[in-house]
C-alpha cells in the first residue's frame, strides 16, 4: 500500500500497522488530505525495520502491540542507531501511559497518540513537517 509522492520535496512516511483495515483507514485517510507525502505501509516491526535500512524515512508511525517484533523493540533498536535520530518516532496505541511504561516506556522525542487513530493530530504533525522542511530548503537556496 502506498500513496505516491505529489512532487520531489515529498515528505516520507513509513506506518507499521498489523491490522490490516487500520493499514487501510490511514491510506485512505491520508490520500485526501492532498499533501506531498510518499507514504508506505509495512505490516510488521520487522518489515519496518527492514524497510527503513533500505529507506529511512523522515516520519514513522507505528503501532505498540504487533504481532512478531512489536512496535517497542523496534523503537528500541531504531533509537540504539544514532544515525536515525533525525528519523521523527510517533507510536500509536490502545494502551494507556501507564501500561506503556510497564513495558519499559519510550525514548523521550517519541510522540504518543491513544487509539483510535486521530488523525486531525496526525494531519497537522506532517503540516508543520512540512513547513519546516520548506523553510529549511528555502533557507539553504538563500545561503
Amino acid at each position: 500500500l502506498s500513496v505516491r509522492p505529489v512532487t520531489g520535496t515529498a515528505l516520507r512516511v513509513l506506518i507499521a500497522e498489523d491490522d490490516a483495515d487500520l493499514q487501510r483507514l490511514y491510506t485512505v485517510t491520508i490520500g485526501t488530505w492532498g499533501m506531498p507525502l510518499s507514504v508506505q505501509v509495512v505490516g510488521n516491526g520487522f518489515d519496518g525495520l527492514m524497510q527503513i535500512g533500505l529507506n529511512p524515512p523522515d516520519v514513522l508511525i507505528t503501532d505498540l502491540m504487533m504481532t512478531g517484533l512489536d512496535g517497542f523493540e523496534m523503537i528500541r533498536r531504531l533509537r540504539a542507531n544514532s544515525a536515525l535520530n533525525d528519523m521523527d518516532i510517533i507510536a500509536i496505541s490502545a494502551l494507556s501511559r501507564d501500561d506503556v511504561d510497564e513495558r519499559g516506556g519510550l525514548p523521550a522525542d517519541v510522540t504518543l497518540y491513544g487509539k483510535p487513530v486521530p488523525f486531525q493530530e496526525l494531519r497537522g504533525y506532517l503540516q508543520a513537517k512540512l513547513a519546516q522542511r520548506q523553510r529549511s530548503s528555502s533557507a539553504d537556496s538563500h545561503s
